[in-house]
């Protein structure tokens, strides 16, 4: 059968199988919003696993904050999240962050990472240069000048005026100076929006004269730009600079500014927050144990079904990992590897599934999949893709941990959200 991924929604030739909660579905004629699918609904609308699999005894749903009481959350220090208000919020050490930033509360499980630029807020301390160069003049900045996407009073108001002249040496710019390993990528994030709306502003990080053009909207959004470092240190820049490229910008504009971060790697994460010197988020560490873990599994048969959006596009991370403690002699697992979804089954040191279910879902892409596992019968699938059954499979029965995004050791996190985690003690035929 074939896809076609449409505006509308993404349609196969079999019927519907259902794609990112924002976004509308046609099926038969009819419209109607995914959040009102019932969460069993899979990939064969000829015969989903409604009715065929019932009484999960796990259910991780963001939706409902206790049934995520059963992880056990490791995070050393602060971290933020998206609030169902669409406000970001802070969330204490050593608990499950449900980030709303997709319009749905999902799971966030980011790995550690630094925000290099040393004051993310104050855009007035000096060490954001305001730089003024032939006609332009230094940016005006105003601190407090607005609502900021937290809520709160504190946006900054900047008003960045290059000036009469069409020369590149026309200029106003705020920038901030930082170290950076040459090759390397840097993403650069931030919050902005225009006081009327159109305003053009030119952004750069690690590039040499890399610059990015972002129009502005009056309302709140968070811009990113990812660059390779062109030598040992970039500058964090955002502003106008009239003729560069020979395209004439506005000459003067007015931007509200929230949040600046620039982190090493491809991808922005949720923003750390900084004011005096650079700030490491300390990576998510989700498991469960213990008798919440032997509550739930079977040891010999059962179905796990998730719903996941990743960050980005990379091999190596891992949805959920399932394993004897902290050895690698018994797993079960679901990880991207190079350019593909993979199920991954070992027990007493022996693998016996290492197969590829799909292909890698790109970053951004929300995603199902499914696997169900029994004495010589592996199978999963990745949205209404059925991998071939694994017909020889000997199911380890001294699993006693499952990690969430992540797995047991060499962590190898998700960078993304997890919308839903089911599992039913169970096999299935019915993925």
């Amino acid at each position: 059968m074939s896809d076609t991924l449409t505006p509308s929604g993404l349609q196969s030739s079999a019927g519907l199988y259902g794609q990112c909660g924002v976004y509308q579905f046609d099926r038969n004629g009819a419209i109607f919003n995914p959040l009102d699918l019932n969460p069993y609904l899979l990939f064969d609308a000829e015969s989903s696993m409604i009715g065929t699999l019932e009484n999960p005894t796990l259910d991780l749903d963001p939706t409902k904050q206790e049934s995520l009481d059963v992880i056990t959350a490791t995070r050393a220090g602060t971290a933020t999240f998206v609030n169902l208000n669409g406000e970001i919020e802070i969330a204490q050490p050593n608990t499950v962050r449900v980030d709303n930033s997709l319009g749905y509360p999902a799971i966030l499980v980011e790995p550690s990472a630094t925000n290099l630029v040393t004051y993310s807020e104050d855009f007035s301390h000096s060490s954001w240069l305001k730089n003024a160069v032939g006609t332009g003049v230094a940016p005006e900045i105003t601190l407090n000048a607005a609502e900021s996407p937290d809520g709160t009073q504190n946006a900054t108001k900047v008003v960045f005026d290059a000036g009469s002249g069409t020369s590149t040496n026309d200029l106003s710019t705020l920038e901030d100076l930082f170290s950076a390993t040459n090759g390397a990528s840097y993403t650069q994030s931030i919050y902005l929006k225009g006081e009327t709306g159109g305003e053009k502003i030119l952004v750069r990080n690690a590039g040499l004269n890399a610059y990015t053009t972002l129009t502005l909207t009056t309302e709140w959004a968070r811009y990113e730009v990812t660059e390779t470092a062109a030598q040992t240190f970039g500058y964090y820049s955002i502003g106008i600079r009239q003729g560069l490229g020979g395209v004439v910008l506005n000459s003067k504009i007015t931007v509200y500014a929230y949040g600046a971060q620039v982190e090493a790697g491809s991808v922005a994460t949720s923003l750390i927050r900084t004011a005096g010197s650079n700030v490491t988020r300390a990576a998510d560490d989700l498991v469960i144990s213990g008798s919440a873990f032997s509550d739930f599994y079977n040891q010999s048969e059962g179905t796990f079904y998730v719903e996941s959006v990743p960050n980005e596009n990379t091999s190596g991370s891992f949805l959920f990992d399932l394993s004897f403690g902290d050895a690698s002699t018994d797993r079960l697992n679901i990880f991207n590897g190079s350019g593909n979804q993979k199920v991954f089954l070992r027990t007493a040191g022996t693998t016996w599934s290492d197969n590829i279910i799909g292909s890698r879902p790109a970053g951004g892409v929300f995603s199902r999949v499914a696997i169900s596992y029994k004495t010589n019968d592996v199978r999963a699938s990745l949205d209404g893709v059925n991998m071939t059954t694994d017909p020889s499979a000997t199911i380890s029965s001294t699993l006693n941990k499952m990690t969430i995004g992540n797995r047991y050791q060499n962590p190898n996190y998700l960078n993304g959200r997890i919308r839903r985690l089911i599992f039913w003690p169970y096999h299935s035929d019915s993925l």
